[in-house]
């Protein structure tokens, strides 16, 4: 029998009873057997709920084992359906009930139940956890998919039992996320729904397949449900692929614990190339973790979880899972591999009424278009479009997001507060900075809430269609609210809303605290559990000082007015569709966790600003910047306005006004970049991956040890079930003998020292859940399966003790999964408290488990200053004295060993109920309250550097500040205060400071105040459990690990360079602080750069053998400022891999759009790598591409290399290999053993204050780089001459300064050329007289052992500025690099060598044939050849200062007559470095591609 069509005519008639029992009599329901029950024969209590019921009828009956009700009441509540339902619950048979109050609205509830414990027989009763589905249908109004699913209600089946399953399916469908599939992340929806409708594919004709596949799944329930996958696969699915177009063979996979597919899919065109793997499992076999009802071969199996391994294998990009009833496609290139998926449910989609229907036909090319043959076909195939458009169209979405709250939705918001706050307090309004700050704070807040409301209501993880429920207090009903009066057109909303929303009103904040205290709490009326979670935290208690409850308390006090909050909300929650130009909802779902934080990244380094005057936005270094409307005419600065041509406006900020700056007085960010998803999952991939290597390959026996004790219960199980018919739990007992695996597999730690958003450490869980599952696919049953069996019991239990309702099968194993991971793994720190906050909120995002309350973690994500800070070592070995040797182990500190218990039991505690983070926030308290006295000594230390700084008396003068290096001779107020048993006494309550008098309350006072501004963060004591642990032995005494730290590092460390001018605050007490910490000794040398100091710190948080990745701008690589931390990497850990990515220019091309900057990245561990070897590969564009030439290199060759700075070149194997043969020639030379450089003796910025500069036209030009052409000095291509007073200059300068340089022969090169240059190195003859700027470098005559035409032909060559690239990542050319570059040794004997006559007649073939047969020894020059190269170098000085240019092209190129003489010069030099022929075609070759 075929389903029943049901028109929108027939529910529309339907006005009482009669009207329902005709509905279920059309669907073929037996309705002659109606009979009224009462609330107290169905055992329905509270009387309360009752006496709210009218009427009560079963309306049908199927022998007795499905029965349909219909409840009439007084009111249509979540609360009453709930109650309702449990009286089902243990009543025999299946149940659908129908819910109206007026029969204007129906509800259509399913009664369905869950058994939460094991099938087996067993001494543990099972619990009954009940779900009732509803779905409500407006009468008047019914959808398509309420229509789909009454025609769904059918009555078709041969057995009551079967048919229920239909009804759960057709309930299935219509909660799917969109009306025609199910999209778990994989895709954007707006993607599917509006992009593919257009595409050249949607064309086809779905008919044939339609038909044929109609036929084949006819009755497929009951055919196949319960048969062996053997004879569903020959009967149902190798006729399907066929029909698809996709070819089956059995398949293989190589590698190692991998679970096999039962096929390989191919396509006609390509049969030998498979395109995807298919898991098959028996029919409506639940795909989501083990099921012993319906599978009967493979009960242990978690099928989801097993796709994950087989796209771990590589084989294929795609994968097919499904049960022949519901079909799911993976990808590869998903985020999450195990949770992004598409579904679609192939039973009910065939069973839409006609193939000619438009619904039945959408439905329908929803499977066909993206499971046919032809989907997987070419590269790039349709799946690859819909996967890449999806991902750019969430890309641009986002950046639009980004770009409105920076520019209206902050603002606005911030206004309201604002506006707020002038309302309640009048004339006496206080908005001073701090104030400001507070509404910033409260601000993010509130947007944080929203974007995490909305995000979770657009992916059903709030019960958002549960009309009567949780629906009538979603933020989905207040956004379509406000969308309503707003309208569709931009232009007009304000206008529109402004006419609605008055600045007195405050309903709609009002609304959303009432959401937020919802999500908060709970409420089962509204069937919402307790998701707790700081974030929305609603009652603070007054001694909580954390930030959560002080943000808390601010959104308590202040309000948003209805005007403000509309505007602001509907510029969330819509956006400008591009074709329609309306105003359309946005997709929050098509943007994943990733894309969510990059939007509010941004935001992060910002200060709310109140105008004092008119302001305006003008053009500033950098980015722009926002100053006075004066200042700005005053100072002539480009003011930036919007639109263009006569209707553009100046970006006018009038006084009153709010706005965003930094403390550099900057409107966009510069100093951190969000990171692509693609260098994150690189860098999580290539740091955590080894690590998780090592720690599978020893649990693998415990696994299988565990598998043993199994086989060994259940053997007893069985004998004692034949005994008895009872036993106990086989799975249970084994879990908890071997419980402690799982918190061993569980022992691995990621930290993100400047985490900002968590982009790296949602990654982290990500990628740890996806190679734990593919792991644990090698033991179908085992310990952490069981832990989670356990977790999902725990919280049905829960749900079931707060009247919730949810539904079971979402919590799959890998959703607990991440939970755990979660909880157990990721560890982060950021300075800016708010970032911190927005990690919190993408993590929880992340790991949102329906149910469960929102994972407490506060103990692993914590704000402070990464870099600021103290070890135990330094403060014991700063306090030691001959009485006391180690501070803290004394019995004061004996509570650490406490904190490191409570730190490791907070991990432990998996935060499912309620009760559980309560525990949590519990246990942590205690440990902060134990680490307070250690915190508080390394305070006081760290102070010595900010405001406790160490003096000594010098007679005469008082008190003098003295450099910490000279401690030992110094009298240090700070260490004396710690010796004193007053400070001892004192530390058990530091916050009582009246207990100390006189200096020891001074030093006290600015330690606390110090590390409160600072944000002092000690490693050791913030996270003691992986630092310390108990001595073995003992549980008394508590000492460092000797594999203390984190077991990777990963992360995208700020760029900003240390300085005052640069971040717009004092940093001097900052520097003396690094200046100061051998930890940071390598980063000391040049400009202090952030990202210098934190790999620093990377690599000493890094445990042991532990692993270390950061994206860094690259020249980390060749920059002679970070020298130091290079020699770090090379020397003391063991460099694995660097990525390179030296594009800048092409914002779409480069790593970071925003930001012109040449980036990379490496990856180490934490242990000499005895043989030194890592790999480097040098990108062309922002991509990691596999086809990037691969250079493998060792640790010695590049400090042979390059000695004196230690440069990393990014070059190919073939560049490398011919150094490597270079500078292992004995004769090879370095370049100071022939010539000494020095910078140009005019200091522009010293000597403009002495005005040394003149106009005068007899005056000399001051040469600058741009004047040094090759061979020749030229006019500048840029800037202006400037002249030199000489007199002036040489006023006061010795005989032998550099001064006098001028007087010398010399010859010059550009200290700076870009790397994309002609040349790197340019150097010309500088004439006698003439003064140079110190944009150039120079050589006299008195400083070079060989002539100097002769060094000008060495510096012009090919090989030596290929050879200088190599190791260049800027477009500097400094001394270090002069100094690296290699010269071959010139032979004092002399040869017969006839060559005068050939370079008289210019002939070059004969002469380069001549020379090159002279150089016989690699890396030795005759003299004869130098002499040779000394007169071709002079030739062509001769003719390029002959040379008239015709344009500014022809300065990067020799004339034609100068050419042949310089590829003469070229060849000789190629030959004296030992390169043969073919060696110089490819250094020619490589030379054209680094341009």
């Amino acid at each position: 029998m075929l389903d029943k069509e049901i028109r929108r005519e027939q529910i529309q008639d339907i006005r009482n009873a009669e009207g329902i029992v005709a509905l279920f009599a059309h669907l073929e329901y037996r309705t002659e057997a109606r009979i009224s029950q009462t609330p107290e024969a169905l055992s329905i209590t509270p009387e309360s709920a009752a006496a709210q019921i009218k009427k009560i009828e079963r309306i049908a009956d199927q022998e007795g084992l499905l029965q349909v009700y219909l409840f009439e009441v007084t009111s249509l509540t979540q609360a009453l359906t709930h109650t309702i339902a449990r009286a089902f619950r243990n009543r025999a048979g299946n149940y659908l009930l129908v819910f109206t109050a007026d029969y204007e609205r129906l509800d259509f509830v399913l009664i369905e139940r869950v058994l939460s414990s094991s099938q087996v027989e067993s001494l543990i009763p099972k619990q009954v956890t009940l779900r009732p589905r509803v779905v409500s249908i407006e009468r008047q109004n019914p959808g398509r998919v309420h229509l789909r699913l009454l025609r769904r209600l059918t009555y078709t089946e041969s057995d009551p039992a079967f048919q229920f399953q239909k009804l759960r399916s057709a309930f299935d469908m219509a909660e799917w996320s969109e009306e025609f599939f199910n999209n778990r992340g994989l895709f954007s929806d707006y993607y599917l729904n509006e992009r593919v409708r257009q595409t050249e594919a949607w064309k086809d004709d779905p008919k044939p397949a339609h038909r044929r596949l109609s036929e084949l799944l006819n009755k497929a329930s009951e055919r196949w449900a319960g048969k062996l996958k053997e004879e569903i696969i020959a009967g149902f699915f190798q006729p399907a692929f066929e029909l698809l177009g996709l070819a089956t063979s059995l398949a293989c996979i190589s590698a190692k614990d991998s679970p096999q597919p039962d096929f390989l899919l191919s396509v006609a065109s390509a049969p030998t190339s498979p395109v995807a793997f298919c898991l098959i499992y028996p029919w409506g076999r639940w795909l989501d973790g083990k099921d012993d009802l319906r599978d009967g071969e493979t009960p242990d199996h978690n099928p989801g979880a097993r796709v994950v391994s087989l796209l771990e294998s590589g084989t294929t990009r795609w994968a097919i899972l499904t049960n022949g009833k519901v079909w799911r496609l993976y990808s590869g290139k998903a985020h999450s591999r195990a949770t992004n998926y598409y579904e679609i449910d192939l039973e009910e989609t065939l069973a839409q009424p006609g193939q000619q229907g438009s619904d039945a036909a959408e439905a329908f090319r929803y499977f066909w278009l993206i499971f046919r043959g032809k989907a997987f076909e070419s590269q790039p195939s349709f799946l690859d479009d819909i996967l890449s458009g999806s991902e750019a169209y969430a890309k641009k979405l986002g950046d639009r997001l980004k770009e409105r709250i920076f520019e209206e939705i902050f603002p606005i918001c911030a206004e309201g507060f604002i506006s707020h706050i002038r309302q309640r307090d009048g004339k006496r309004a206080d908005l001073s900075q701090p104030v400001l700050d507070q509404v910033f704070q409260g601000t993010l807040t509130i947007l944080y809430r929203l974007l995490f409301v909305l995000y979770a209501e657009s992916r059903d993880l709030l019960p958002v269609k549960e009309f009567h429920g949780y629906g009538q207090k979603s933020l989905k009903l207040v956004k379509e609210e406000i969308a309503g009066k707003a309208g569709e057109l931009e232009e007009r909303r304000d206008e529109y809303l402004n006419k609605v929303y008055t600045a007195k009103e405050d309903s709609l904040y009002r609304r959303l605290m009432e959401l937020c205290a919802v999500v908060d709490k709970g409420d089962s009326a509204l069937n919402v559990p307790m998701y707790n979670g700081g974030l929305f935290m609603t009652d603070p208690l007054e001694d909580d000082q954390t930030f959560e409850a002080e943000n808390a308390r601010f959104l308590r006090d202040h309000i948003i007015p209805d005007r403000w909050l509309a505007l602001g909300l509907d510029r969330l929650a819509r956006d400008l569709d591009e074709k329609s130009h309306a105003l359309v909802f946005i997709d929050y779902k098509s943007l994943g966790v990733r894309h969510l934080g990059s939007i509010y990244e941004g935001l992060l380094e910002f200060k709310l600003r109140l105008a004092t005057e008119k302001m305006v936005v003008v053009e500033g270094k950098k980015t722009e910047e926002i100053i006075p409307y004066k200042e700005a005419q005053q100072d002539k600065r480009k003011i930036l306005k919007d639109g263009r041509g006569k209707d553009a406006k100046e970006r006018i900020k009038e006084q009153g006004e709010v706005y965003l700056e930094n403390d550099r007085r900057e409107r966009k960010a510069t100093g951190s970049y969000y990171t692509p998803d693609y260098i994150v999952q690189y860098i999580v991939e290539r740091a955590v991956g080894p690590v998780l290597e090592e720690k599978f390959s020893v649990a693998a026996s415990q696994l299988r040890d565990a598998q043993k004790t199994l086989k060994q219960k259940r053997e007893k199980a069985a004998a004692l079930a034949g005994l008895s018919g009872k036993h106990d739990d086989p799975e249970h007992e084994t879990y908890l003998k071997h419980r402690e695996l799982v918190d061993n597999l569980f022992d691995v730690k990621v930290l993100d020292p400047a985490m900002g958003s968590g982009h790296f450490l949602v990654e982290a869980v990500d990628f740890i859940t996806d190679r734990l599952l593919h792991f644990l696919n090698g033991f179908p049953w085992n310990p952490v399966l069981a832990h989670l069996k356990e977790t999902r019991d725990t919280i049905l239990q829960a749900m079931e003790r707060q009247g919730i309702s949810i539904d079971a099968g979402r919590l799959s194993d890998v959703n607990l999964l991440k939970r755990h991971v979660l909880k157990r793994c990721i560890y982060g720190v950021d300075l800016n408290p708010m970032a911190v906050e927005l990690a919190k909120v993408s993590l929880w995002l992340d790991c949102f488990t329906l149910g469960a309350p929102l994972s407490f973690l506060d103990h692993h994500l914590k704000c402070g200053n990464s870099l600021i800070g103290a070890t135990v070592e330094e403060v014991d070995k700063a306090l030691e004295t001959p009485e006391q040797t180690s501070f803290f182990h004394t019995s004061e500190f004996a509570r650490e060993l406490v904190a490191v218990d409570l730190m490791r039991k907070i991990g432990e505690l998996s935060d499912v109920t309620p009760e559980q983070v309560r525990e949590s926030r519990r246990e942590f308290r205690k440990a902060a309250s134990a680490l307070i006295p250690a915190k508080t000594v390394m305070d006081v230390y760290v102070s010595r550097w900010f405001g406790n700084e160490p003096v000594h008396k010098t007679v005469g003068v008082g008190l003098k500040p003295t450099p910490l290096s000279k401690r030992k001779a110094l009298h240090d107020f700070a260490l004396d205060f710690l010796r004193t048993d007053t400070c001892k006494e004192w530390l058990k309550h530091p916050g009582e400071l009246d207990k100390l008098n006189g200096n020891d309350r001074k030093v006290a006072e600015t330690a606390l105040k110090a590390a409160q501004e600072k944000r002092f963060f000690h490693w050791a004591i913030e996270f003691p459990e992986v630092f310390f642990a108990p001595r073995q032995g003992t549980t008394q005494v508590v000492e460092k690990k000797p594999d203390a730290g984190f077991d990777a590092v990963v992360g995208n460390p700020p760029y900003d360079v240390l300085a005052t001018e640069e971040l717009g605050y004092d940093v001097s007490k900052d520097l003396a602080f690094y200046e100061s910490a051998l930890v940071y000794e390598p980063a000391i040398r040049g400009k202090k750069n952030l990202y210098k100091l934190f790999i620093c710190r990377g690599v000493a948080a890094t445990r042991p053998a532990g692993a270390f990745s950061f994206i860094v701008p690259m020249p980390l690589l060749g920059d002679d400022q970070s020298a130091d931390v290079r020699r770090l990497l090379l020397g003391k850990t063991g460099l694995r891999m660097i990525e390179s990515f030296p594009q800048k220019d092409d914002p779409h091309n480069r790593v970071f759009p925003e930001a012109k900057l040449s980036t990379t990245i490496f990856v180490t561990r934490t242990q000499n790598n005895k043989q030194g070897c890592f790999s480097i590969r040098v990108h062309p564009g922002r991509l990691i591409e596999e086809t990037s030439p691969k250079l493998e290199l060792s640790s010695s060759k590049v400090l042979t290399f390059d000695p004196e700075n230690s440069a990393i070149p990014s070059c190919t194997q073939q560049d490398w290999d011919l150094v490597v043969r270079i500078i292992d020639l004995e004769q090879i030379r370095r370049m100071p053993e022939i010539a000494e450089s020095y910078q140009g003796e005019v200091n522009e910025t010293n000597e403009r204050g002495r005005a040394v500069f003149t106009n005068r036209s007899t005056a000399p030009l001051i040469l600058r780089g741009a004047n040094i052409c090759t061979y020749v000095v030229r006019e500048a291509s840029q800037g202006e001459d400037v002249r030199l007073d000489v007199k002036k200059f040489l006023v006061g300068k010795g005989k032998n300064a550099k001064a006098f340089a001028h007087k010398s022969n010399r010859v010059g090169f550009q200290r700076s050329s870009p790397q994309n240059n002609f040349r790197r190195i340019i150097a010309a003859r500088i004439p006698v007289g003439s003064f140079c700027f110190d944009t150039v470098s120079y050589v006299m005559e008195e400083s070079s052992k060989i002539d100097l035409d002769l060094l000008l032909a060495f510096l012009n060559s090919k090989i030596l500025d290929w050879y200088f690239r190599l190791g260049s990542t800027n477009s500097k050319v400094n001394e270090y690099q002069f100094n690296s570059l290699p010269a071959p040794t010139i032979s004092a004997e002399k040869s017969n060598v006839e060559y005068q006559s050939l370079l008289k007649k210019n002939q070059w073939p004969e002469l380069r044939k001549l020379l090159c047969a002279e150089c016989g020894k690699p890396g030795v020059m005759p003299k004869p050849v130098a002499e040779a190269l000394a007169e071709m170098s002079c030739r062509i000085q001769r003719i390029e200062t002959a040379r008239v240019l015709k344009n500014r092209s022809e300065r990067s190129h020799l004339a034609p007559e100068s050419q042949p003489i310089q590829d003469t010069i070229d060849a000789i030099l190629f030959r004296c470095y030992g390169l043969s022929d073919d060696d110089a075609l490819y250094v020619s070759k490589r030379l054209k591609e680094m341009l």
